[in-house]
């Protein structure tokens, strides 16, 4: 929920991360020295979702990318996350602007969900184009091959396998969010990515 705060990472440890923490609080600090406007962070979880720049680079679009062009074949890690559209946070931030009564911190994920489940999402328009993950990776064959991936054995140890879980009650109550199917989010994304040929045959 919102009363929960990022405790775990560092500077060494999943810093991308730790730069959102630092830089909430930071925002938090500076709104409790002055009293000439308020505060309201909008918190989302993974963005997907057609972009308005689709030659744009972001961890979204290196995920589903993978998804479709072989990386992923042999199984997708079995990593849960949050999922959001972009045009609803776009939409959650106009709310939370321009209603008087929002305030705080506010969740913005429309669905919990895992890498796998995105696939399936996929496969009933693409899966006989393209090589989408039917199942997943055991967990002692990601953590052996993890450094040549790119990703530390500590992360594959502290996050593969376990169920991600956010409440997004908050946001639908208080701004009246209606959160976009995730299914056509993650569809209309990928056929983005074909139409500007992403993905190299």
């Amino acid at each position: 929920t919102e009363l929960q705060w990022n405790t775990t990472s560092s500077l060494t440890k999943s810093p991308y991360n730790y730069s959102k923490v630092l830089a909430e609080k930071k925002a938090w600090e500076m709104n409790k020295e002055q009293n000439r406007w308020e505060l309201v962070t909008i918190n989302p979880s993974l963005v997907l979702g057609p972009s308005l720049n689709p030659n744009a680079t972001s961890e979204s679009l290196n995920i589903v990318k993978q998804l479709g062009d072989g990386r992923m074949k042999i199984g997708a890690a079995e990593l849960y996350m949050g999922c959001v559209d972009v045009r609803d946070v776009a939409e959650a931030h106009f709310r939370a602007a321009f209603e008087p009564s929002a305030k705080g911190r506010y969740i913005t994920s429309a669905e919990n969900t895992s890498i796998l489940a995105l696939a399936n999402m996929l496969q009933e328009k693409f899966g006989k184009n393209f090589p989408l993950p039917k199942s997943t990776m055991p967990k002692w064959l990601i953590w052996l091959m993890a450094p040549t991936a790119g990703v530390t054995r500590q992360f594959v140890k502290d996050n593969i396998g376990f169920p991600w879980k956010a409440d997004n009650s908050k946001i639908k109550n208080e701004l009246d969010m209606q959160f976009r199917s995730l299914h056509d989010s993650i569809n209309e994304f990928f056929q983005q990515m074909v139409d500007k040929k992403v993905f190299k045959k």
